[in-house]
């Protein structure tokens, strides 16, 4: 008991600052559905995964650099900060049966833990956003390279068409060669008869 006294006393206190975001998927009134750029701008502000995924992407080593250098982060002999430093500091969990994550930073500065569980935050929104409109331009890529395959195929069918509509008669006209040839047929089977 002295010993735990004696170390409690002589330790540095340690301050806990704690940032929770809310997760949620894509729902329909946050697409804009007048443009390609407007789905995929929705996309990025509103990415889909799972708590699973957001939780690992905390610790992400762009994440956590992006923080390092906004806050200036050092370690103890003045260098910058490793990343490997920082993440030790940051506990993220969820809040059970909620779309909520909670991350928690322990600094021995108040001030500085705050900073980090809010500079944190914003750099792993931006994180998401960024893959996910990516993900999203590319996905749109790929639809413009088909669409731009199956409309010049259209193009193709439909001068096919035109040309074929071009060197054929009208209607008119066939109707009448039918009815010559009918006639025609008529007047053979006729002589035809006669000679027999």
């Amino acid at each position: 008991i002295i010993l735990g006294g004696i170390v409690g006393i002589t330790r540095d206190p340690s301050y806990d600052a704690t940032a929770v975001l809310l997760t949620s998927p894509i729902n329909g009134n946050s697409i804009n559905p007048e443009t390609v750029n407007g789905i995929i701008d929705s996309m990025g502000t509103y990415p889909s995964m799972t708590l699973e995924t957001y939780k690992e992407q905390f610790i992400n080593p762009t994440v956590l650099g992006n923080t390092i250098k906004n806050l200036n982060l050092v370690d103890s002999e003045g260098e910058p900060m490793e990343i490997n430093a920082l993440a030790r500091k940051i506990s993220v969990s969820t809040v059970d049966k909620t779309n909520l994550i909670r991350v928690t930073v322990s600094d021995k500065d108040p001030a500085m833990a705050a900073a980090i569980a809010n500079d944190i935050s914003s750099e792993f929104i931006k994180f998401i956003s960024a893959n996910t409109r990516r993900m999203g331009e590319q996905a749109t890529s790929i639809i413009e390279e088909q669409m731009a395959v199956e409309e010049k195929k259209l193009q193709e069918q439909s001068k096919r068409l035109q040309d074929y509509l071009a060197s054929s008669q009208n209607i008119d006209q066939l109707k009448q060669e039918a009815s010559s040839l009918s006639s025609q047929i008529n007047s053979y089977k006729s002589n035809l008869h006669n000679v027999e």
